[in-house]
């Protein structure tokens, strides 16, 4: 199998420092992904492994590649089998090489830190890890444990060892200090345990994971005194932690049984999917965008965790639920207007004991605020 010239490739397009590409270039990913789906709109999911005649093509372009879904080990073999997979939801990847690319580059690491992976998923970015930093200053974890034996077992052929163990990296991690703590899942929240297993001045480098929308990843310095603050240098998104998938079984609103307000938002707003969708994803933590039929199609709306619903249709916020959803929009909408329609690259974030706190530009112009039980509150002052 012609690996090792498709590998170097891949090394080569990447937009990486050279301390990262030898490890790229030498790490055969198709090790760590014998098999894998891929998604067709109108076919559904598809299955491929090594007895395709395009799978090292696949493995080795700058691609996520979906390795399970619904958190289902036999799913794959039933595809196959089938051949065909409507609906589920990727639980597991391969991340994307030049994602993996940036955010390593991000991280800054020196020979001899130590650094703490949250999800392990397929092993790849571990044994990248492995490979730049030695096996015995990296720690892997996944909540998954046939996805941490399966890891293990990979890193193990070609000749890596770190620690590694099964956990749910929210409440518990093991072992510690850390230099460094990476994640390879995207979470609501920073949670407040990871600081205390960071070593002052060292990073976490996370995705802030919001229903709505959020492609950023945040850097954040870990203070003395427990805190963390940082901006996002990386855009980009990971699978939510398993506790955080949103559930898909809501039941639809046609719209007949909703409240009606005027509104001067309309409902393209969500059809940005840029600065604003990211900022407000970052207020609106439990809120995605759903689409509701009219008379002239579908158009976007919002559905929340706790069945609210909203949509916007001739200058009418149509809404239901315990919450104005709309209104919501309209607020944080109001809020990015006001100062200057930032991007990611102005937004940042502060952690501290009970609070997780957005800002804009400094961690002293905070806009959103919200503690660990998820009350929260807007400020339109600076």
């Amino acid at each position: 199998m012609d690996w090792q010239h498709q590998a170097e490739h891949l090394a080569a397009e990447l937009d990486v420092s050279d301390d990262w590409k030898p490890a790229f270039a030498s790490i055969p990913r198709h090790v760590f992904v014998p098999r894998f789906f891929t998604n067709h709109p109108e076919r559904g999911w598809q299955t491929v492994d090594h007895t395709d005649d395009d799978y090292l093509d696949l493995v080795y372009q700058d691609e996520a590649l979906i390795t399970q879904l619904d958190g289902d080990p036999e799913a794959w073999e039933k595809t196959r089998r089938e051949g065909v997979y409507f609906g589920g939801h990727g639980t597991s990847s391969s991340s994307t090489p030049g994602l993996m690319a940036a955010m390593l580059d991000a991280l800054h690491v020196e020979p001899g830190m130590s650094v703490l992976e949250i999800g392990t998923g397929t092993g790849y970015n571990a044994a990248i890890l492995c490979h730049r930093l030695g096996d015995k200053h990296v720690t892997t974890v996944d909540i998954d444990p046939r996805l941490v034996e399966s890891a293990r077992e990979r890193l193990a052929d070609l000749g890596f060892h770190p620690t590694s163990a099964t956990t749910n990296a929210v409440v518990e991690v093991p072992g510690g200090p850390y230099d460094r703590i990476i994640t390879t899942v995207g979470v609501q929240r920073i949670p407040h345990p990871w600081l205390s297993i960071v070593k002052p001045g060292g990073l976490i480098l996370a995705n802030l994971y919001s229903d709505l929308a959020t492609n950023a990843i945040f850097a954040l310095t870990v203070h003395a005194d427990g805190t963390a603050s940082g901006p996002a240098p990386i855009g980009g998104s990971f699978m939510p932690t398993r506790d955080n998938i949103m559930p898909y079984n809501f039941t639809r609103h046609d719209g007949n049984d909703g409240n009606r307000t005027p509104t001067q938002l309309p409902g393209d707003a969500l059809d940005e999917l840029g600065s604003f969708n990211l900022f407000a994803s970052l207020i609106m933590r439990d809120v995605h965008i759903d689409h509701y039929p009219t008379s002239s199609g579908h158009c976007p709306g919002l559905l929340s965790r706790d069945r609210s619903w909203a949509y916007e249709l001739d200058g009418v916020a149509i809404h239901g639920g315990p919450r104005n959803l709309w209104r919501e929009l309209e607020n944080a909408h109001d809020l990015w207007e006001e100062r200057g329609r930032p991007g990611r690259e102005q937004l940042g974030i502060t952690i501290t004991e009970d609070r997780q706190s957005l800002w804009i530009g400094s961690p002293d112009q905070v806009v959103h605020s919200e503690t660990d039980t998820g009350a929260s509150s807007l400020s339109h002052e600076l």
